[in-house]
């Protein structure tokens, strides 16, 4: 791990942090629109045939937004654990580096 300092995250200043480190109005997905509505068709298809764990699968190859993983990462129900499980984060590596994980640490008021 690098010896960088790290980057405190709390319910408090994700916003902030966001504000100043992201640009959602021009970011780019790593996954095209014409990609993102192919997923979505196969999902909804497996909704429609009543496999909501198919759907979920389908669902979890779409790039999470680095926005929403950076808000769930200071949820206390949520976390890093919860972020671990099937989710496509290739877009949080796009925004802030492939080791995002160590840069961040999270103070979100539970112990």
């Amino acid at each position: 791990m690098s010896t960088q300092e790290k980057i405190i995250l709390t319910l408090e200043n994700v916003d902030q942090f966001l504000a100043e480190n992201f640009d959602g109005m021009n970011f780019v997905s790593t996954m095209s629109d014409e990609k993102r509505m192919e997923v979505v068709t196969r999902a909804a298809e497996a909704r429609e045939a009543g496999d909501m764990e198919k759907y979920d699968d389908i669902m979890g190859e779409i790039p999470l937004d680095p926005r929403v993983v950076l808000w769930d990462l200071v949820n206390p129900l949520l976390g890093m654990d919860f972020l671990a499980e099937g989710f496509n984060l290739a877009d949080v590596d796009k925004a802030f580096g492939a080791d995002w994980r160590e840069k961040f640490e999270v103070n979100n008021g539970w112990v």
